[in-house]
């Protein structure tokens, strides 16, 4: 069967970020979630690659749909936490929690996902196909399970502790200076990260 066009279009972008993502993880500051993310992206490229072969675009698309609306507002809440908006970003996380939950932790295992088996029992040449993939988006399930629990768990730290710690952030001097940014006053803090010189609080050494 031929693709459609657009179908086409949208896997020919995940695949190019998704790729994109999984050669330059290698590059990049090494983080906590280092080996859950190279998990995410070499799953999520093979996903793409078996169904857009296999003619199973229209699921592939729907699961596609779900991942991205929770990750618009996700990349929104992200920004607010760079940029030292602290309100903005307590605003947004739990519309981020909750947009996470219902569809990546609710529509696409109990609606989408129990669909496969029954309705490409007849469309797929192999059973042990349909088997294989839905394992495999079974293990993203499982992802988004410990990724909403790690921003629940944030969340908590923000509103009760006033840390704000990113979760899934760098190791050792990166992750120290993160947390000594958030001490700053907000505005020293956004001049930081504008680049700009501030003169630091003096800390007495202790004896």
């Amino acid at each position: 069967r031929r693709v459609h066009g657009s179908f086409k279009m949208l896997y020919m972008a995940h695949v190019g970020y998704h790729f994109n993502s999984l050669v330059f993880h290698f590059t990049d500051e090494v983080r906590r979630d280092f080996v859950q993310m190279l998990f995410h992206h070499t799953v999520t490229v093979v996903l793409l690659m078996l169904s857009y072969f296999l003619h199973y675009t229209r699921y592939g698309a729907l699961v596609l749909f779900l991942n991205d609306a929770s990750d618009v507002i996700g990349c929104f809440t992200k920004i607010a936490h760079y940029t030292l908006h602290r309100t903005l970003s307590v605003v947004l996380l739990p519309f981020l929690v909750l947009t996470w939950a219902y569809t990546r932790c609710y529509l696409l295992p109990f609606w989408v996902m129990a669909t496969i088996p029954t309705r490409t029992a007849v469309e797929m040449t192999s059973y042990t196909v349909v088997v294989s993939m839905s394992c495999l988006l079974g293990s993203l399930v499982v992802l988004n399970y410990i990724w909403v629990s790690l921003m629940i768990k944030m969340g908590w730290n923000t509103l009760m502790r006033n840390e704000r710690t990113d979760l899934s952030e760098y190791h050792n001097g990166a992750e120290e200076a993160g947390s000594l940014l958030h001490t700053l006053p907000k505005d020293k803090a956004r001049a930081v990260v504008r680049g700009e010189r501030v003169r630091m609080p003096h800390t007495p050494k202790l004896a």
